[in-house]
């Protein structure tokens, strides 16, 4: 029975974020704000169900085109939700958006753990953030050339491909 339960609510976070994205995809929420509404709705509903690209999507949108504070501050919630899958595209964005934000020192530490994780995964950004990062002595690192030129190079290896 707790599996039946678990299967519905999977597929129904997954009808939810395919609609609530196809709201979003196809710019059919600029038509009508009610339209809007429920597709914001539909990937929040997702999202809470566990679906991570709807977490990504909406915590993307909530921080990046939300209209006030509390928005974004949701925004990153659900963008910390997303990173918790290990995902290095979520867990850069998770950092560009923790960067953003006036934070402490143990955001600093945070960022520079999910700009590091995504690095090691070979996401191209993350490799470039950390170059700057030990080059300008960003988020409380000490200057380290050897470190910067290290990433530096990371970031610039096949893209000749």
């Amino acid at each position: 029975m707790a599996f039946l339960k678990s299967m519905m609510i999977s597929s129904g976070a997954f009808l939810h974020f395919h609609w609530g994205a196809f709201i979003f995809y196809s710019s059919l929420g600029r038509l009508n704000e009610k339209l809007h509404d429920h597709g914001v709705l539909c990937l929040r509903r997702a999202a809470d169900n566990g679906h991570i690209k709807a977490a990504y999507l909406l915590g993307v949108r909530l921080k990046y085109r939300g209209t006030n504070g509390a928005y974004q501050t949701s925004g990153i919630k659900y963008l910390r939700k997303a990173a918790s899958n290990g995902a290095s595209q979520n867990q850069f964005m998770l950092a560009e958006a923790l960067k953003e934000t006036v934070l402490g020192c143990e955001a600093k530490s945070e960022i520079l753990f999910l700009y590091e994780s995504a690095a090691k995964q070979g996401y191209k950004m993350a490799e470039l953030r950390l170059s700057e990062a030990h080059e300008q002595g960003l988020f409380g690192l000490t200057i380290n050339q050897k470190k910067a030129e290290y990433w530096s190079q990371k970031f610039l290896a096949d893209r000749d491909l």
